[in-house]
């Protein structure tokens, strides 16, 4: 049974270059499938911000679970949503990882769906092929009333919302992207195909930095968001 109140930890952390015992330490804590996956990447950046993340992730876990972080396993759903594999006497404690350049994320809960996603906000602009494809026909109206000087910012917001959804589904990329859309002021979102239920979902947008976060939540019920910066100079993750 899922609690009263839906409480959200976050957790993150700018990563630019970690010394080599970090990374060391970080990576001594990765399943041998995570230490696999870290071999696929060609740059250090990328390498660096995997095993960051999923440090994190399991750093995370270990501090509201109560289990050392390298005990922690997962699984792929159907769709290829990582989950984790716990005691069935366990609480459900479910998770959402986002890692890109210099800023790693994630979120964690007991008993509801999440989304964590995130986007440095100096990354290049998309054209209109890449925004037609991604967002929504009322999404297209928002952004291009946006002043100029915020339109790429409301891309990412968007982007960034509508990424936090689907991580929090499970459902991938491959459903019509018409199947929903955002709107601000006030943040919600709506759906056109009736599968889902705008009253079951809450969603937070905000600025860390240098980079756009977005937040997705199955919960109807009251909330309770707790947010951390973690450094590599002062904090011990692990």
């Amino acid at each position: 049974m899922a609690p009263e109140v839906c409480t959200v930890t976050i957790w993150t952390m700018e990563i630019r270059t970690p010394s080599a015992d970090t990374l060391a330490r970080w990576h001594a804590v990765l399943s041998p499938a995570e230490t696999a996956r870290t071999e696929r990447y060609r740059f250090d950046t990328d390498r660096n911000a995997y095993i960051a993340a999923h440090a994190l992730t399991r750093g995370l876990l270990q501090a509201i679970g109560g289990r050392p972080a390298a005990s922690w396993q997962f699984q792929e759903t159907e769709s290829g949503k990582p989950e984790i594999m716990c005691p069935a006497e366990e609480p459900t404690l479910q998770f959402s990882l986002s890692h890109t350049r210099q800023l790693v994320a994630c979120a964690a809960t007991q008993g509801f769906a999440l989304g964590i996603d995130a986007e440095a906000l100096d990354r290049p602009e998309v054209g209109t092929s890449v925004v037609e494809a991604v967002l929504s026909p009322s999404e297209i109206a928002l952004l291009n009333a946006a002043p100029a000087r915020l339109r790429h910012r409301t891309f990412l917001q968007l982007w960034t919302l509508r990424e936090a959804y689907v991580k929090a589904t499970g459902k991938g990329i491959h459903f019509p992207r018409e199947d929903f859309s955002f709107a601000f002021d006030p943040l919600e979102v709506s759906f056109a195909g009736g599968d889902d239920d705008a009253s079951e979902w809450q969603f937070f947008a905000w600025n860390a930095s240098l980079h756009m976060l977005s937040l997705a939540i199955r919960c109807n019920q009251r909330h309770r968001v707790t947010l951390r910066k973690r450094t590599l100079v002062h904090d011990e993750l692990l």
